[in-house]
């Protein structure tokens, strides 16, 4: 079960930096980049009511804005905070998400380990066609 959780929410995160994922009907959603201080920047997404969609910040290295502190993702209709997400300059900490109205927490261990997991079975299926 946690196994599912766990893809689940690897697969909703998928679509955080993606907001189209969630653009379902002909609303046009206004993104904003604002320089805040040295290399750091805000990030925020709204829709044509101007309720946020996402929020969050970057850090820019070189030419790249890489995904900074917590990101928040609010669901398109009642615009409740559905996920968080923790990010140190680009590399994902941890995901929390609401499934069914369950808080869960994810960690980069997790997602590693799941990551794993799926090599795994990878290798075990690319090792079984070779004896075939």
């Amino acid at each position: 079960m946690k196994t599912l959780l766990v893809t689940l929410t690897i697969i909703l995160f998928t679509g955080l930096t993606n907001i189209e994922a969630q653009n379902k009907s002909d609303r046009e959603n206004v993104k904003t980049v604002t320089h805040l201080v040295g290399n750091y920047y805000s990030m925020i997404i709204v829709d044509d009511s101007g309720e946020t969609l996402q929020e969050g910040q970057y850090f820019k290295e070189g030419n790249r804005f890489l995904e900074h502190g917590v990101w928040k993702l609010y669901d398109y209709n009642t615009h409740e905070l559905i996920t968080k997400v923790k990010y140190n300059k680009g590399v994902q900490i941890w995901v929390e998400t609401k499934i069914d109205g369950i808080v869960t927490r994810v960690t980069q261990k997790d997602i590693e380990l799941n990551n794993l997991r799926i090599r795994i079975a990878e290798l075990e299926k690319q090792l079984a066609n070779l004896d075939s």
